[in-house]
């Protein structure tokens, strides 16, 4: 049988490691959406200078600005789905201690 120190102090570093891995799913969002604005912004420019060079090349940058496009969006969704994914089992881990200490008062 677990003490109540023991349930105390289980407590408190659950919610130290989940304050800390909350942090670190916030910098990793933060870094991705960083290298998809850098993505999306390179993308952008070698697709509309090689619309601006001339006809030939106006069809290869517009298949640039189509795959830039397609990329922005799927690198936002990996962003998205996997950092909030990960948000939410934060939240079930606060929820549980929640329920743990209303168990022990």
């Amino acid at each position: 049988m677990i003490t109540i120190e023991e349930k105390s102090e289980l407590a408190q570093l659950s919610r130290d490691d989940g304050k800390r891995f909350y942090g670190v799913v916030e910098g990793l969002y933060g870094f991705l959406i960083t290298v998809n604005w850098i993505t999306g912004i390179a993308g952008s420019l070698a697709g509309i200078g090689l619309i601006i060079w001339g006809m030939p090349m106006s069809v290869l940058g517009i298949v640039v600005l189509g795959a830039t496009a397609f990329v922005c969006a799927a690198n936002y969704a990996v962003a998205v789905l996997t950092t909030h994914g990960a948000k939410i089992l934060v939240h079930i881990l606060f929820s549980n201690l929640a329920i743990m200490e209303a168990g022990r008062s």
